[in-house]
């Protein structure tokens, strides 16, 4: 009985020590995210729809610290983009055609509800991270090397959360970290849902690391990088009423 004790006790403690490397990995990985510094990540969400059939879009990401995002999703006609992000001031949204839509946080999430292989808050880099740290139990797991998209290989620290418990709707059952060992940044996150028979909704989210792009500027992040001529701009308030200005 002693002999088991001491090894339960063992165990406990290697695994203490496995959840406090985990929380360290991310917290750097978080810290290294909040540089003002842009990086390019691609976003791939797959998707079940009601016929059970699975689907990929393939999205950029740009981010720039904790922030500031802007990301390019494709439109329903072939060579049209969405463009929706924030410049830390204000969100907004630029679809192919139609007016430009601005205004507070709510904005871009009314967006995003609109459009169901999308309906998740976790699209942006920090926000994957940031959700690592609650909820989730954290495990390291042996490190791997990842190829980057110009050939070289990354040594990555690898991080696994599972989902505890929590009372909001829609996380992920899983998320993965993959950072650099060297740099801390992160490399690679996946986060998966556990979908039952006949669900319909995401199935994952993949972010991987592009490459830095120190040559765009801060308007990179504002609306009127993403479009050319003039389109009216609807300014929609706290309370979801929409004002619409022309140029």
């Amino acid at each position: 009985a002693v002999a088991a004790s001491a090894l339960l006790a063992l165990f406990l403690l290697i695994d203490a020590g496995s959840s406090r490397t985990a929380m360290a990995a991310v917290t750097r990985s978080l810290n290294v995210a909040s540089e003002l510094m842009t990086r390019k990540y691609q976003l791939q969400v797959q998707y079940r729809s009601a016929a059970d059939n699975v689907s990929q879009i393939d999205i950029d990401l740009f981010v720039r610290g904790h922030d500031r995002f802007t990301l390019r999703h494709p439109g329903l006609l072939p060579s049209t983009s969405f463009w929706l992000g924030t410049d830390s001031s204000e969100e907004w949204v630029v679809p192919p055609v139609g007016p430009v839509r601005k205004g507070n946080d709510m904005v871009l999430s009314r967006w995003l509800r609109s459009r169901g292989e999308l309906d998740t808050p976790y699209l942006h880099l920090t926000s994957l991270l940031t959700r690592m740290a609650r909820g989730y139990r954290l495990t390291s797991m042996p490190d791997q090397e990842i190829e980057l998209p110009d050939g070289r290989t990354e040594l990555c620290q690898v991080i696994q959360a599972e989902l505890e418990t929590s009372d909001e709707a829609n996380l992920p059952d899983t998320i993965e970290l993959w950072s650099s060992r060297e740099t801390g940044m992160a490399i690679r996150m996946v986060a998966r849902w556990n979908l039952t028979e006949g669900d319909i909704g995401k199935e994952s989210v993949v972010l991987t690391f592009q490459g830095d792009a120190p040559s765009l500027h801060d308007d990179w992040f504002t609306a009127e990088a993403h479009y050319e001529g003039p389109r009216d701009i609807m300014r929609i308030d706290s309370l979801g009423q929409p004002t619409v200005h022309q140029p």
